[in-house]
């Protein structure tokens, strides 16, 4: 059950993915590092981490970014996905509400997989202390949790069940 209250959903929301990103996170440093305890001490560190860093960025996203659609409005032109659209075009929606149906959940996909490349470099250094191992997790890590981000939103708003998913794909 969803919860009605913005701030206890948003809550519930942020442990929902941060159980998803243990795993991801332990499983990627895991097959850097080659060790378990090293790999679950960056399971349990990055994901709290980024985890804080999500919860704010969920309370930001709910707020009018107007300064968001605008950059994105100057340098995204036309495209098979229809025009630009300006938050004065049609009223009461922003330019990620509108023409392609998830531009907002990719906006808030990758404006969180540039926090999150920043997180994970810097808790995956300071637990290694090599910059090579360190960049290897901060580029897959995210990666990885990005496609789960996106999903993970799809679901919290209703639009997506993995129950579908594969009732979709075994149907002929």
């Amino acid at each position: 059950m969803i919860p009605a209250d913005p701030y206890k959903r948003d809550l519930a929301k942020t442990f929902s993915f941060l159980a998803l990103h243990f795993v991801v996170g332990f499983t990627v440093a895991y097959a850097f590092t080659g060790e378990i305890a090293l790999a679950g001490g960056i399971a349990l560190v990055e994901p709290l981490a980024n985890a804080f860093v999500f919860f704010f960025h969920e309370r930001a996203w709910r707020r009018d970014f107007s300064w968001l659609d605008l950059l994105v409005h100057r340098c995204a032109p036309e495209s098979e996905f229809g025009p630009r659209v300006d938050a004065s075009d049609e009223p009461g929606k922003s330019f990620f509400d509108s023409a392609l149906p998830y531009r907002r959940d990719l906006g808030k996909t990758f404006s969180f997989l540039g926090l999150h490349f920043i997180v994970g470099f810097t808790v995956a250094y300071i637990f290694t202390g090599e910059l090579a191992i360190a960049g290897a997790i901060a580029m897959v890590e995210p990666l990885a949790n990005a496609v789960v981000f996106f999903f993970h939103e799809r679901a919290w708003r209703g639009q997506f069940s993995f129950g579908d998913f594969l009732q979709h794909r075994a149907s002929p």
